[in-house]
């Protein structure tokens, strides 16, 4: 006898399921954004520059949190008058917002690795506008009600956005894909998982799994609150790899004030070249103020390694 996922019973149970849920991802990346707080004050103290790859850092960082008060205050609803399809709008819209803003960490990531390459700049660029008109589109289509006897706004109609599901998985996997064309084009010698590794290529994989999973239950449509329950994991899991690849790009650098500009890097498909440029660049740097020289000294001993974490950083900032 197969189980009735649309049976008031069932669908009580799956209602207590998501909030369980929800308040344990929640607390999970409060956890987070508090064990890595200290950069955020960093910024705002002004002990680190307030760039445009410190803002790709802290956007999702933010809005991931108004989803966390969201999913507590709609949790915790002990009154009919509470308008629930409000609370709801805002929430989805929060949560979409941060899943374009963390599909942008990748965006940039693979323009940097592809050593600005147009198909990929223009392509890839064309694809995430078209990626933001659907978060548009699908952040105000869901509902929501009060269930009494969970004391707690439930979302409705969440499947309503299954396009918009597949098409951010595409996105993300085409990232992906690209990355990992990239990175294994020009690893020279050592061990590539190691090299892939130590160049972010876990946090694509985690993003792309995390996507697969809340686009599974969106195309089964059990019932609202499963594919609700893998949508908020999944959000704050992309938010979480995105934002850590991204501080670690951040934090490579001892003095974030550098100046990028002083930076030149050749075509990356050639590696003597690179390594030559940064090499060079690596030696002013050791008479400079901007950089200290227990860095620079790591470049010249890891061109390899330090390559596209330094070529990335022109486009992350």
């Amino acid at each position: 006898m197969s189980l009735n996922w649309k049976d008031p019973t069932v669908l009580h149970h799956c209602g207590r399921a998501y909030l369980m849920i929800a308040h344990f991802v929640s607390g999970m990346y409060i956890w987070e954004f508090m064990v890595t707080f200290g950069f955020d004050w960093a910024v705002l103290r002004r002990k680190r520059s307030l760039t445009f790859g410190t803002l790709l850092y802290i956007l999702p960082r933010y809005t991931s949190l108004l989803v966390v008060i969201i999913i507590l205050r709609t949790s915790n609803v002990f009154s009919s008058s509470v308008d629930c399809k409000t609370w709801i709008h805002v929430q989805f819209a929060a949560a979409f917002g941060t899943v374009g803003m963390t599909s942008g960490i990748l965006y940039i990531r693979i323009c940097a690795l592809s050593g600005n390459h147009k198909a990929v700049k223009y392509g890839m660029g064309l694809s995430y506008l078209g990626y933001w008109g659907l978060v548009a589109y699908s952040a105000y289509q869901p509902s929501g009600y009060y269930v009494e006897t969970l004391y707690a706004c439930s979302p409705a109609d969440v499947s309503v956005h299954r396009a918009t599901e597949i098409y951010m998985f595409c996105f993300d996997l085409c990232c992906l894909s690209i990355a990992l064309g990239c990175l294994i084009r020009v690893h020279r010698g050592g061990s590539l998982a190691r090299f892939l590794i130590n160049q972010g290529i876990v946090y694509f994989v985690c993003i792309c799994a995390a996507y697969l999973i809340t686009l599974i239950f969106t195309l089964l449509d059990l019932n609202d609150p499963m594919t609700a329950s893998s949508g908020v994991v999944g959000v704050f899991l992309m938010t979480i790899c995105s934002t850590r690849m991204q501080r670690q790009l951040l934090e490579y650098f001892d003095d974030p004030k550098i100046d990028i500009n002083t930076i030149i890097v050749t075509d990356v498909r050639s590696p003597g070249l690179v390594q030559a440029t940064v090499t060079t660049y690596a030696k002013t740097a050791m008479s400079s103020t901007s950089v200290d020289y227990a860095l620079s000294k790591d470049v010249l001993e890891s061109c390899e390694t330090c390559v596209f974490r330094f070529y990335i950083l022109v486009y992350t900032y």
